[in-house]
């Protein structure tokens, strides 16, 4: 049947069943609450979905959206392998994962992930941040090769990009080693060639100060000579 063509009443039986059920129930729950939001049936008894929630079932908004969100990012976990495991995820765990993306690939490569850190029973919001911060960072070329060898499935192209890789890494370790070294002998160049530009400045000043002091005793002379020439001048016009 589908749950399209569910009655209020079919869904209703249906969480009361897994209510009553030993077993973890939200998902069964969440579907169905769902059903009886999105099609409007609690229309037949409430005029909001919060007023039937709360007096048909004693849930608060905030908690029946809560089963809801579990249930949805279990449908989204459906592609994983270990169904197991699936089949023992936590509400809360569910509502965990859910934070880490709105993704269903991101949330079940998450959810798988976590399970290489601990199994679900284990698995507190510590390991699903943990799992997120692994699934979201940037993944490397070498990031990448390390999850080959770790699955054992070495290839001879896995192995030529390796050792392509190290070759790399090994390139530009000697390339930063050699930029160092310029670095240092430009700056040694640039101390010297302030030293010799100092020395040069100051042969400058000491060539300046010299022409200077020979250009005071040269116009000093003038002075001298035009005193003896109009001296000379006005000799020269009483005599006349």
């Amino acid at each position: 049947m589908s749950e399209l063509s569910l009655t209020l009443e079919q869904c209703e039986a249906e969480i009361e069943k897994a209510h009553a059920a030993m077993l973890p129930h939200f998902v069964t729950v969440g579907i169905h609450l769902m059903t009886i939001r999105d099609n409007d049936l609690y229309k037949k008894t409430h005029e909001t979905f919060e007023e039937y929630v709360k007096e048909r079932w004693n849930f608060s908004r905030s908690h029946a959206y809560n089963f809801i969100s579990g249930a949805k990012v279990v449908a989204n976990l459906s592609t994983t392998e270990d169904k197991k495991s699936l089949s023992k995820l936590s509400r809360r765990q569910a509502l965990e994962i859910g934070k880490t993306s709105d993704d269903p690939k991101i949330q079940t490569e998450v959810f798988d992930t976590a399970l290489t850190v601990a199994p679900v029973e284990e698995m507190n919001p510590g390991v699903i941040r943990k799992a997120a911060d692994i699934v979201k960072r940037p993944r490397t070329v070498q990031d990448m090769l390390a999850e080959k060898r770790a699955l054992n499935q070495p290839t001879a192209e896995t192995v030529a990009l390796d050792e392509a890789v190290e070759a790399c890494v090994k390139t530009l370790n000697k390339l930063r080693r050699q930029l160092g070294d310029a670095k240092i002998a430009l700056a040694e160049k640039i101390k010297a060639a302030g030293s010799k530009m100092a020395t040069m400045q100051k042969r400058l000043e000491q060539k300046l100060n010299a022409v200077s002091e020979d250009s005071v005793d040269l116009i000093a002379a003038l002075a001298e000579f035009e005193k003896s020439w109009k001296s000379n001048r006005k000799q020269v016009d009483d005599l006349q």
